[in-house]
């Protein structure tokens, strides 16, 4: 699990501070706040973690939301303070290995290049509980040309085949002399799942071999068909999940997809669902957009255990009852030891999550949410947990959760107003 971050000149932020994480982490705020950049910073590192072969520190080739330096380096500065040149993210995480919990930080000390001032990284340092491994770049013989001073814990190592100053982060910072030594994070494999903001449209039949069919797509179409032929008990829990989480939703009694093309020719899939009548069906496009929306979180969710889950917008094309019951799939899914980070501006999921801690469902210290704020021109981070009660521990930011109260206030004073002015 990770139990904290800390983010220093990344976009919009010129420093969080240590932000202590739970179990389950919500994200609000107002757009532009800097809440996907937080969680993009989440996601980069749980990547890394989620490679099979440890070849990067960082997986920033992944994450198109942090294009280059360039973009990724805070530009927000006043005219009396330089702009800053070091990027730092600090993480502090819980592992199953021996180490109970391991600090893993970046830093990537930045200049300008060039007529246009194209930031580049000139010194890159990594650290893991207390090793240190630094790469400074010592010539600029253009890409592919360049020399690098490369140390582990002070001691030289070879350089690197594949020099990577010209790409976000480097390929290997090594701590031995192999090129394609990294740093040991402790576990070999940690499984990820990310709800992307944009999912895909609904369809009544899914061609398989269709050129146009994405990506995506083909992968969840797949993965059900598999689960829904197999007689494999832990393939059953996973569809069991499925089909919970849309009933809970209070989309779908029932869930089911098959191939309906004959067996020679192109493979034509059919999700068919059951909004309301179990014994009456219609095709997921006929559903309307919110089931095939919450689509992939479902069965992403579903089939992740002792692992990480992301999303980005779970509510989108919900209606209220529906997005306060995600907070149901949620308090599930932290009791299968998952850690969950959510970027909402759903208030009704929030509500749900401390009815859920008021009557003992879960913990108060698994829940904590996360407000962003974005003030001159900065970004900032304030974490409300919760007691018992499910009350919050200290009074909202101002913005947060009291919009439906101010608009109720508004229509009363208008209200009054015309029922007090005179005919």
């Amino acid at each position: 699990m990770l139990n904290s971050i800390q983010i220093k000149n990344l976009k919009a932020f010129a420093d969080t501070g240590k932000i202590d994480l739970r179990r389950i982490n919500i994200l609000i705020g107002a757009n532009n706040a800097g809440k996907s950049t937080f969680l993009g910073a989440i996601e980069l590192f749980f990547r890394s973690l989620s490679q099979q072969v440890l070849a990067t520190p960082l997986a920033f080739e992944a994450m198109p939301s942090f294009t280059s330096f360039d973009s990724s380096l805070r530009r927000h500065w006043t005219k009396t303070t330089q702009r800053p040149s070091t990027i730092t993210l600090k993480f502090e995480r819980s592992t199953t290995s021996k180490h109970k919990k391991r600090s893993i930080g970046y830093q990537f000390d930045c200049v300008g290049q060039g007529t246009d001032d194209t930031i580049v990284v000139r010194k890159a340092e990594y650290s893991s509980d207390g090793e240190i491994s630094t790469a400074t770049r010592q010539t600029d013989g253009g890409p592919g040309k360049e020399k690098y001073d490369i140390r582990a814990n002070g001691k030289p190592v070879k350089e690197s085949d594949d020099p990577w100053f010209y790409r976000m982060i480097p390929v290997a910072l090594m701590r031995g002399a192999r090129n394609n030594e990294a740093f040991d994070f402790g576990e070999p494999f940690h499984h990820l799942e990310i709800v992307n903001p944009y999912r895909p449209v609904p369809r009544s039949f899914y061609v398989l071999d269709d050129p146009h069919l994405g990506t995506e797509d083909r992968s969840i179409l797949t993965y059900l068909i598999r689960i829904w032929a197999s007689t494999e008990p832990r393939d059953q829990v996973v569809r069991e999940r499925i089909e919970n989480s849309l009933a809970s939703l209070g989309l779908s009694r029932k869930f089911e997809i098959a191939q309906v093309s004959k067996r020679i020719g192109p493979k034509v899939i059919e999700m068919r669902v059951s909004p309301t009548n179990a014994r009456q069906k219609v095709t997921i496009a006929d559903a309307g957009f919110g089931l095939s929306q919450v689509l992939p979180l479902a069965v992403y969710d579903a089939r992740l255990n002792d692992g990480t889950f992301l999303a980005y917008q779970p509510e989108v094309h919900l209606h209220p009852f529906a997005q306060s019951r995600l907070a149901d799939i949620f308090v599930a899914s932290a009791a299968r030891n998952n850690q969950l980070f959510i970027e909402t501006h759903s208030p009704d999921l929030i509500l749900r999550l401390q009815a859920k801690i008021a009557a003992g469902e879960i913990s108060a210290t698994d829940v904590s949410v996360l407000c962003f704020e974005n003030k001159d021109s900065k970004a900032n981070v304030t974490p409300v947990y919760f007691e018992s009660a499910g009350s919050p521990t200290v009074i909202w930011p101002s913005g947060f959760l009291d919009t439906s109260l101010s608009l109720a206030r508004e229509l009363t004073a208008a209200r009054i107003k015309n029922i007090s002015a005179p005919s």
